[in-house]
């Protein structure tokens, strides 16, 4: 009982941080430790990192059976998971690519706008009034990871119609 409270306590406190980048990667409690992931993050009004912090929070320490691992960046609007990462960062600009008319994917009442690559796909919900970007790698299996991120994002974020450029 006393292990869960820690680990959350320790992840209130990385990201309640606005410095990062001082803290020391989170224990691993029986888990390899994953490095340091650098993440960039995107500056952002006083209350979108409010919102993307409750969404950050919220977030498991796993995911599609991938470990989560530390990461530096400047603001506490990101989050990772796995070897070959998997990174929410909370807070982006509008992907210039979604613009009218360009097809999207609605997982658990989310409505995401993607974007593939050889490393893998983005995704970026769309419908929250702040976008929320997935980056999936081709590794692991991006209709999963959604549906177990869609209800956390729905549950942190209004719904707010989508605007695309």
């Amino acid at each position: 009982m006393t292990v869960p409270v820690v680990v959350a306590l320790l992840i209130i406190i990385q990201f309640s941080l606005r410095d990062v980048g001082e803290l020391a990667a989170l224990p691993s409690l029986g888990q390899r430790t994953l490095p340091v992931l650098d993440v960039e993050t995107p500056a952002v009004t006083p209350e979108v990192e409010a919102a993307c912090t409750s969404l950050i929070t919220a977030l498991p320490l796993s995911l599609d059976g991938l470990p989560s691992r530390p990461v530096r960046s400047t603001l506490p609007t990101a989050y990772a998971w796995g070897e070959d990462p998997t990174v929410l960062r909370c807070g982006v600009p509008r992907p210039p690519a979604y613009q009218r008319g360009v097809s999207t994917l609605a997982i658990s009442e989310v409505e995401w706008f993607f974007e593939t690559a050889a490393a893998g796909t983005t995704y970026t919900a769309v419908d929250r009034g702040i976008y929320i970007e997935v980056f999936v790698a081709s590794s692991a299996d991006g209709g999963a990871v959604l549906a177990i991120l869609a209800p956390l994002i729905t549950a942190s974020l209004p719904y707010v119609a989508p605007t695309p450029g």
